[in-house]
């Protein structure tokens, strides 16, 4: 199945870029891989796990985050009438002088997170706890609530007991639901996806990863009662429940329930 993976990364020049490029291109499934540097993430496209590819990005020290994890977008649907459609021509506005957007990169003497990382390879320690760069960013993202969706196998209810003691144990975990009928635990909250779903593959209970993302919007609210002239709440009118007379089965006997 062909997922999109998009994670929030920390690029601070050119070669910070290369050992993102590096990390994931050699994993088995990958069908493209795109880095924006404006927006600072990192989007792969194919077959591959997206827990390994998370993994791998992990390693280099430049995750801050997992944006979402779910399906392409379709493609653009071609026109009905097998030709372009020629756009009707506007007048031409004068060009404007725009100075060219300057790319925002740093020497790489002057990169912090790139000097470490020359000199300190060890993927098993964490990152400098000073560094104003990569937790400032990561705390501002860690309150942000994700909707974690995985397939499971959960065929028993000592199944579904384990995977919600694994999960309700997390910190940052609102709500932990399992349906059964899909095969689907969904995870609410401002928890790490990654720690989610590392934590669902050690119970040897994860098929598969559905997708990851934000929560979807509240249903619209019902419409308030109105205020009339004089400041009083317009009720709803009351239905009278009259019944006709041939309703009544009662009624040509002496027992009429309604008189």
């Amino acid at each position: 199945m062909v997922q999109r993976t998009v994670l929030k990364v920390n690029i601070s020049c050119q070669k910070c870029k290369q050992q993102l490029f590096k990390a994931v291109t050699g994993l088995e499934g990958v069908d493209k891989v795109e880095i924006d540097a404006a927006k600072g993430t990192l989007t792969v496209t194919g077959t591959a796990d997206p827990y390994k590819i998370i993994v791998h990005t992990k390693k280099t020290k430049k995750l801050l985050e997992v944006i979402s994890i779910g399906p392409p977008p379709p493609p653009p649907k071609p026109n009905a009438g097998g030709g372009e459609q020629k756009k009707t021509e506007e007048p031409k506005k004068p060009a404007e002088n725009k100075p060219a957007p300057q790319p925002n990169f740093y020497a790489h003497h002057s990169c912090p997170v790139c000097e470490g990382m020359t000199y300190n390879m060890d993927y098993k320690s964490e990152p400098n706890p000073s560094c104003s760069i990569i937790f400032k960013t990561a705390k501002k993202m860690s309150s942000m609530v994700k909707v974690t969706v995985l397939r499971v196998h959960a065929p028993c209810q000592k199944c579904k007991k384990k995977l919600l003691v694994t999960l309700t144990g997390l910190e940052g975990v609102d709500k932990v639901e399992i349906n059964a009928a899909k095969s689907t635990v969904t995870i609410t909250g401002t928890v790490d996806p990654f720690k989610v779903i590392a934590c669902t593959r050690k119970t040897k209970k994860l098929l598969e990863i559905v997708s990851v993302g934000a929560p979807p919007p509240p249903p619209p609210s019902s419409p308030t009662p109105t205020a009339t002239s004089t400041g009083e709440t317009e009720e709803p009118a009351a239905q009278i429940n009259i019944h006709t007379h041939v309703s009544c089965p009662d009624c040509d006997g002496p027992g009429c329930s309604i008189m």
